[in-house]
């Protein structure tokens, strides 16, 4: 009973290992870091937009702070974390590799049993000449990674250039050669800056692109990648003024070391040493042309090397300590110390500065993370009906392909989620494919492959930019919407690289002197663009291009195409043109050049009652070519060999994932044309743009569509993006309809139609 009706109260103590004040936004909480990652700084957010953070710590420091043998507490690497940015990062909650200050352009390999030739160009560092030399002929490596690096200021204002850059490499290679009795530069032959993934050579494209040759192999290209990086921290001149206290034996890079000389682990926020490293910097300073150090890649006058002594002594001077790096923050003079030394505080301010490349909020993605789950859902905007219903049903078998294919690749990397396609049918009409973009948006569904042909595109764009959607587009290629910074993003290049190839073919052709084109088409913006930008390529030749002629098609539902009295009319304008024509410049020098649709076996026999037409060549685009249709109709497969039709096509390399599409398709009874595998490739991109935001929201998603592109090898080989979203490079194919009734590649592929050896995901 006492215990019934006695007074009782409760206390409840809790242990947080990472409490964080009420209404803070922003927290990046990883797994295995906590919030302690430098994502939680960058991001976070305070109530009332209060500009201070206060980070609270066991420890602010308890190692010395140097760049070869320092930082080896994890409480100084989490104020260095802030202070200096790395050539690549890992995203924290997947721990994908993400580019940071070194941008990837492309990776090749040779590995794991073959090997890559080096460019007898390409340097090395000589440390029996302490000199840069040319590797010469004859060198291999496993690996090559080529870097587009983001440079800017170092926290005192000076830019950062080649030289600091490479200064990595010639550190490493000099303490760990014993030069011939020779004084080496330091007293300690094992000191290394960064893990150099055994650097073969390095080629240097241009003051901010290189090339880096590794005799590293892995099976995720990812760390190739990551071992073949180097990203400096501080200037080159703070290294070396360090290593000169080294070498001259006042202090040493390793606690180890100091330990056993009963010397001093050099530290840069140490007021001695920092005052050592400032006296040497000074007698470089004043030693006249000895001031240029050899170890200089690119070689500047004294005028340079002393603008960067003087600079970083004027910083140690003010700040009191050495710290000169590259971060988001940098380490203000405001460092308060107890009785006995230790430090207790310090201040970083933000790197305002215009050259740093991340602006606020760049890694908000990170921030208040919460895994995908579930069925994420895309749309499929593609012509099941209408007139390109081929290419309708040809872009649902390949996509719905390329979905089960990449959800074998999310459960195998036990993630949660998985993409599901909502297919919608644009009729092959513009209004449709709108009404159609309309109602995936009014389910939340804002991420959409397709649409496949340039009538629809121009149609939806302008809803998508406005409404925050994404469009990756297997097969648009019209340059009017070749426009930086929109929704569309296309797995081609524009017209313009499709027309050069024609007019490329068509010009250096072996059996024909060209003097004339005569172009004719179906109405349609795709065909009409394609015809009038390669009319300026053939006119800038010296070949003369007639008035483009056009015509309409009508197509039955479960009919196919029906000739109508346009498409005879058209054919008998072009038969009075190439009659005009070649009597200006004989027949043999005229050629026809026909961008059609699936209609075009119905024009080809319109053309074949018409005697003059079978006298000259006749080329085409990519729409006509390896067409089933003309094979299987004699008539226009009669007159299809007549005319030696030939036709260029977008390639794709003969690898697994393009013969598994093609297998694919061939059993749903689709012929499948090159477009299957650029379908393929659309869904993976935005699949792992999905997967690297870890969102399906279009504004983060859009994001990482470039970058998802650049490191994926697909189908079509690689998928890279230029600056206004369409595929970086396409290789394309003429192919000539033979004799046999068939169709049969004209010439081989060009080279580069195999894929390099870039990243892939599966």
């Amino acid at each position: 009973m006492g215990v019934t009706e006695s007074v009782r109260i409760f206390l409840a103590a809790e242990h947080e290992s990472y409490p964080v004040r009420a209404g803070t936004t922003g927290v990046v909480n990883a797994p295995g870091y906590g919030i302690t990652s430098r994502y939680t700084p960058l991001n976070v957010q305070l109530p009332g937009g209060d500009p201070s953070l206060s980070i609270g710590t066991n420890h602010v420091v308890q190692s010395s702070w140097n760049p070869v043998g320092g930082f080896t507490d994890v409480y100084s690497n989490n104020v260095w974390s802030l202070l200096r940015d790395r050539d690549q990062v890992r995203n924290p909650h997947s721990a994908d590799l993400l580019g940071s200050r070194s941008v990837l352009v492309s990776v090749e390999t040779g590995g794991p049993d073959g090997r890559l030739y080096v460019p007898p160009g390409a340097m090395t560092w000589d440390p029996e000449e302490h000199a840069w030399s040319a590797v010469g002929p004859g060198k291999q490596a496993i690996s090559k990674v080529v870097f587009d690096l983001r440079l800017g200021d170092w926290h005192h204002g000076v830019p950062m250039d080649i030289n600091d850059v490479l200064f990595p490499i010639t550190f490493n290679i000099e303490h760990h050669v014993m030069h011939n009795h020779e004084e080496i530069l330091d007293s300690d032959p094992h000191a290394t800056l960064y893990s150099s993934g055994r650097l073969v050579a390095v080629e240097v494209i241009d003051g901010d692109t290189i090339g880096l040759y590794v005799n590293y192999w892995y099976f995720d290209e990812d760390e190739i990648v990551a071992k073949a990086g180097i990203w400096p921290f501080l200037p080159w001149e703070m290294y070396h003024a360090m290593d000169q206290t080294v070498h001259a034996g006042e202090a040493d890079w390793y606690s180890s070391v100091a330990r056993a000389h009963s010397g001093n682990w050099l530290d840069m926020l140490d007021a001695d040493d920092v005052a050592l490293v400032r006296g040497h910097m000074s007698d470089l300073r004043n030693s006249g042309s000895n001031s240029i150090p050899d170890f200089l890649y690119d070689t500047r006058d004294a005028a340079y090397v002393n603008a960067r002594y003087d600079a970083a002594m004027s910083w140690m001077d003010g700040k009191g300590h050495a710290v000169i790096s590259n971060g988001p923050f940098y380490l203000s003079d405001l460092i308060e110390r107890d009785a006995d030394g230790v430090i207790t505080s310090m201040m970083l301010k933000q790197f305002d500065d215009p050259t740093y490349p991340f602006g606020a909020g760049h890694w908000g993605a990170f921030a208040d993370f919460k895994p995908l789950s579930g069925d994420v859902a895309i749309g499929s905007l593609a012509p099941v009906t209408g007139n390109a219903y081929r290419y309708g049903e040809e872009t649902r078998a390949a996509s719905d392909l390329a979905v089960s294919h990449f959800n074998e690749y999310l459960d195998q990397r036990g993630e949660m989620w998985s993409l599901k396609t909502i297919h919608i049918d644009t009729e092959t009409d513009p209004a449709a494919a709108l009404a159609g973009l309309v109602t995936l948006d009014r389910q939340n569904i804002k991420l959409v492959n397709g649409p496949v042909i340039d009538i629809i595109t121009q149609n939806v764009l302008d809803y998508a930019n406005t409404n925050d959607m994404v469009l990756v587009s297997c097969c648009s290629s019209s340059p009017a919407n070749t426009i930086p910074g929109d929704a569309l993003f296309r797995m081609l290049p524009d017209q313009r690289v499709h027309a050069a190839e024609i007019v490329r073919l068509m010009t250096a052709h072996p059996d024909i002197d060209l003097k004339h084109v005569v172009p004719v088409g179906i109405d349609n913006p795709w065909a009409t663009e394609l015809l009038g930008v390669a009319r300026g390529g053939f006119e800038a030749r010296g070949v003369t291009f007639s008035e483009i002629i056009t015509y309409d098609v009508n197509y039955v539902q479960g009919g196919g195409f029906v000739a109508g009295a346009e498409m005879a009319a058209a054919a008998e304008a072009l038969a009075d043109e190439v009659r005009r024509a070649a009597g200006q410049s004989g027949a043999p020098n005229v050629a026809v050049l026909y961008v059609g649709f699936g209609e075009g076996p119905l024009f080809l026999k319109a053309a074949a009652s018409h005697d003059v037409l079978d006298d000259v060549r006749w080329f085409g685009a990519d729409q006509n070519t390896a067409s089933p249709n003309i094979s299987d109709d004699p008539e226009s497969a009669a007159f299809a060999s007549a005319v030696s039709f030939t036709a260029v096509q977008p390639s794709v390399p003969d690898n697994f994932l393009t013969r598994e599409v093609r297998t694919h398709l061939a059993e749903g009874s689709i012929e499948p044309s090159p477009y299957s595998s650029y379908v393929y490739d659309a869904v993976w991109v935005l699949g792992l743009a999905i997967l690297d935001a870890q969102s399906s929201d279009p504004v983060d998603v859009i994001q990482h569509i470039k970058p998802a592109a650049m490191r994926h090898v697909g189908a079509i080989g690689s998928t890279e993006l230029n600056e206004n979203g369409d595929l970086e490079s396409g290789i394309y194919q003429a192919w000539l309809f033979s004799e046999d009734g068939q169709w049969s590649r004209y010439y081989p592929d060009p080279p580069g139609a195999e894929p390099s050896s870039k990243r892939t995901c599966r």
